[in-house]
């Protein structure tokens, strides 16, 4: 049982029917529906089916689908409604759900509801979470749908719901998983933390900052407690939204809830104000971060010094770059072109733009177009026409475009 229980799945998902015809030989050992009856078919039945469901909890969905047909055809059509039995087809759900096969769960739970046992809301959610891993939310809300119905015996629960909202989260569809927020009130369930990250994420990922930073005032209602990983995806959607004052302000909010701040609450942080210049406000970033003993990384040191490129300021970009390196943090291509276009705004920078080109060679990069473009036109605003021919050379040479997109 355990070799069967490890085998690698090679093949594609299919529906149990099909799963045992493939890979349970002597299917068609089992007699009528007599024998199928008989204490020993019984016997074998539920061996089967605990064989399926050992396999499931293994991760092994192809035996555990074929472990329950044979279970199925010694327990005859009336499958009776116990406990056991249901926990068991539940496991193989969620092992269908791990395999990405929705398809096949699907199929599982519509015989479940067609010959036994009658599932039950933790099944029908498994079947949700199958639809989830598999991407497919149409399927996943039709069955949270067929739960919501006044006609159902059955009632979703915050797992059955949470798949749902995780199938529209990764199909980006944030109105959907904003609505499926809003329902959990009406079926009088109080969404966790996991909800709301999951909706404010899918918001970030499509740019709907606004509606982002909207579901922090409803965490409070709900009476859930916001963590350092939910703060830094709103933090982010204030980034993508180019909204750099609300980033600084849900930081102060952090603090308010006695949170320690992270490097990638802080990168998102200085990202905002590098797409807004505010090479000011990054500064101040950067210095919080070492009060703290917050470790800035590459990304953090990037963005501050694209801040300072967009803000015109030549001087703090090298500056910035200089302490990255004391930092023992290798600056990257990243981190050059940056510097470097930030010397091509100064007036009488050109020389600092030599001198960065060299650097890159020395740290073992290959300069970029935008590289070589930058620090020709900072020669030529220092009048250096020799140098800006020579680097023109060293463009030609290796065979850069300088029309190029920079790598």
């Amino acid at each position: 049982l355990r070799e069967l229980c490890l085998q690698p799945s090679a093949s594609p998902c299919r529906s149990p029917k099909t799963l045992v015809r493939s890979s349970a030989p002597g299917a068609t050992e089992f007699g009528s529906v007599e024998r199928a009856r008989s204490k020993d078919a019984m016997q074998k039945g539920d061996t089967a089916l605990a064989a399926a469901a050992a396999c499931g909890a293994a991760g092994a969905w192809q035996a555990a689908g074929a472990l329950v047909e044979e279970a199925r055809r010694n327990l005859n059509v009336g499958l009776a409604n116990s406990a056991g039995k249901t926990k068991a087809f539940t496991v193989v759900l969620a092992a269908l759900g791990r395999g990405r096969c929705w398809e096949a769960a699907l199929a599982l739970l519509a015989e479940m509801q067609r010959l036994g046992p009658e599932p039950n809301a933790i099944t029908v959610s498994a079947a949700i979470s199958a639809c989830q891993q598999g991407s497919s939310w149409a399927a996943a809300l039709a069955l949270l749908a067929e739960l919501r119905a006044a006609d159902s015996a059955l009632r979703p629960n915050e797992v059955s719901f949470g798949a749902a909202l995780g199938a529209c989260s990764k199909a980006g569809l944030w109105r959907h998983a904003l609505q499926l927020l809003a329902d959990m009130a009406v079926e009088r369930l109080r969404p966790g933390l996991i909800a709301f990250s999951v909706a404010m994420r899918c918001c970030k990922l499509q740019g709907e900052w606004q509606q982002a930073l909207a579901l922090l005032p409803r965490l409070s209602a709900a009476c859930v407690r916001p963590d350092v990983m939910l703060f830094g995806t709103a933090i982010s959607a204030c980034e993508r939204g180019e909204h750099w004052a609300g980033a600084l302000q849900l930081l102060e909010e952090l603090r308010a809830h006695r949170l320690q701040s992270n490097v990638v609450v802080y990168s998102a942080a200085v990202s905002s104000c590098a797409k807004a210049g505010r090479a000011d406000w990054s500064e101040v970033l950067l210095e919080e971060m070492h009060r703290e003993s917050v470790a800035a990384n590459a990304i953090t040191y990037n963005a501050a010094i694209t801040a300072a490129e967009k803000g015109r300021r030549w001087e703090l970009a090298l500056s910035i770059l200089g302490r990255m390196r004391l930092r023992g943090i290798k600056p990257d291509l990243i981190s050059c072109n940056a510097a470097t276009s930030a010397c091509e705004k100064g007036t009488v920078s050109w020389a600092a733009a030599l001198g960065l080109l060299a650097a890159a060679r020395r740290w073992k990069l290959q300069p970029s177009c935008l590289s070589y473009n930058a620090a020709v036109s900072a020669c030529e605003k220092g009048l250096q026409w020799q140098s800006a021919l020579r680097l023109l050379r060293e463009l030609s040479s290796l065979a850069l475009q300088s029309s190029a997109v920079p790598l």
